[in-house]
């Protein structure tokens, strides 16, 4: 589906210095995802005639109403042995499905301004961050997107105070002297309290029936930070439940030796 829209765009400030390592990714993305196609792509594979459509169709399976490529081991079935995508080499950048041409890149549209960014899962959005914490802000831009509205929060106010407490926060935190986990469990007490603050209905002096983010209480992370008199601490029955339901399965081995082994010595200990 066609889109296109004229509107403030929020980009990270190094978002687009990222290239992807391809080959030499240490952790390609690839393997270890099962890698969803969107509409428009399985619509492209269906109709592509010759030898490549039917190498196209012969490796798609569906699952609960979606379409996705087959693989063993959640590995591509287009990933070459030089940890190359085939459909890329073969068809070009257009043949690839959305997910894949985008990520780690996130993109989400609220209607108002959209915001662009990179997810952590990459290692190259990893090291674009580390050797960019000097300046790690956003940037404004006026420009046209391609991609349609993300969620349904229609509050063009209430989008636009996070946004101000965002860039408040970020500032404080750029410089700040603490250590970094003190400096995040001070975070997550902001967080907390403020999210406490929308759903009371916190009303403020001026008789508005939102907060008021102009009074230092709700910008000023100092206070926060002053009652972070310690890192921020998983408790033993929450690491536990982590460790023993979610990401400690039967392909972990393969997926990633490193958090094997320390599952096992976790769980051994």
């Amino acid at each position: 589906m066609c889109y296109n829209a004229f509107m403030k765009v929020h980009e990270l400030s190094f978002y687009s210095k990222f290239q992807c390592a391809m080959g030499n990714c240490p952790d390609t993305c690839c393997h270890g995802w099962q890698i969803v196609l969107d509409a428009d792509t399985v619509q492209k594979y269906m109709a592509q005639k010759g030898r490549y459509g039917i190498w196209l169709r012969s490796s798609l399976t569906r699952h609960n109403g979606t379409t996705m490529f087959k693989g063993s081991r959640r590995k591509c079935p287009f990933l070459s042995k030089d940890l190359l995508c085939k459909v890329q080499l073969s068809l070009g950048e257009d043949y690839l499905s959305d997910v894949c041409r985008i990520f780690p890149r996130q993109r989400i549209n609220y209607g108002y301004f959209a915001e662009e960014s990179l997810f952590l899962a990459c290692p190259q959005a990893c090291r674009l961050f580390l050797n960019n914490l000097d300046h790690l802000c956003y940037k404004t831009v006026d420009r046209n997107i391609s991609y349609a509205k993300s969620g349904t929060n229609d509050d063009a106010e209430y989008l636009q105070e996070l946004v101000e407490i965002r860039l408040a926060l970020t500032e404080q935190i750029m410089d700040h002297p603490l250590p970094r986990p003190m400096l995040y469990t001070g975070l997550l007490s902001y967080a907390k309290a403020l999210q406490q603050s929308y759903i009371a209905g916190y009303a403020p002096s001026n008789g508005s029936n939102r907060p008021d983010f102009s009074k230092p209480v709700h910008t000023n992370l100092a206070a926060h930070i002053r009652e972070a008199d310690a890192p921020f601490i998983i408790p033993h029955d929450i690491t536990y439940a982590m460790l023993t339901s979610s990401f400690y399965h039967i392909f972990l081995k393969t997926v990633s030796p490193f958090l094997y082994d320390l599952c096992k010595t976790y769980l051994k200990e």
